[in-house]
């Protein structure tokens, strides 16, 4: 999804703010994922001992 809306970007057919707005929320959204994805992983080590 963020190649095709740096695609877009770059080809200009997208309102450049809206653009960037929404490539935020994806770059947040797969951060948020890889910590829950390692915070996850940690709970089940500690409670594995």
């Amino acid at each position: 999804m963020r190649k095709e809306l740096m695609d877009d970007i770059q080809a200009k057919q997208v309102n450049i703010n809206t653009a960037y707005l929404y490539l935020n929320i994806l770059q947040e959204s797969e951060s948020m994922a890889i910590t829950l994805s390692r915070l996850i992983r940690s709970s089940r080590k500690f409670q594995l001992g």
